[in-house]
């Protein structure tokens, strides 16, 4: 018995010891730390909010971006939205004869539901500010959602921030 081990062992020797011999040496490299230069680059940022005043669309139609009214997903009115407001009293009293409509509309992040809902949330606050600061006018609250763009939310299937943020809006017309 010992000698079957033996001659096994000499065996697998005698084939194992020419592999090994005939494989090179592994190569192994030293890393060699890299350093990048960085290069300042200045960038000109646009502003997301180009205008705050409420801009007039038709002879008796005006609109009012809803980021200064409102924060994200939100129909309370912000702190900033009653300089903005007072503006469109001012307007309100020199220019309408009749009720006023106010419109909500949002972009079209989120579910449908939700933006419809939100929009008329947000058309009822505005209503509820002028209401209150205007005196004895009609007034309707509408809420259209994602509906009637004014500019696309995306462009060539990837989103547009800027055409998202233009439809968010409130719409306020009155006859003359």
């Amino acid at each position: 018995m010992r000698l079957r081990v033996v001659l096994l062992v000499l065996v697998c020797a005698l084939f194992t010891a020419p592999l090994a011999l005939a494989l090179p040496p592994a190569r192994v490299k030293p890393l060699t730390p890299r350093v990048t230069p960085l290069t300042a680059r200045v960038i000109t940022l646009k502003p997301r909010i180009t205008s705050l005043a409420p801009k007039h669309v038709a002879p008796n139609k005006f609109q009012v971006g809803t980021d200064v009214l409102f924060a994200f997903g939100s129909a309370k009115l912000s702190n900033q939205a009653g300089p903005l407001l007072k503006q469109v009293v001012s307007k309100l009293r020199g220019e309408h004869g009749g009720t006023v409509t106010v419109t909500g509309y949002t972009d079209s992040i989120g579910k449908k539901g939700f933006n419809l809902k939100l929009s008329r949330q947000r058309a009822a606050s505005v209503v509820a500010y002028l209401h209150g600061h205007a005196g004895n006018v009609g007034y309707k609250a509408a809420g259209r959602g994602e509906a009637d763009p004014v500019a696309p939310n995306k462009i060539r299937g990837h989103d547009n921030p800027s055409g998202r943020q233009q439809n968010r809006r409130v719409e306020l017309s009155y006859a003359r």
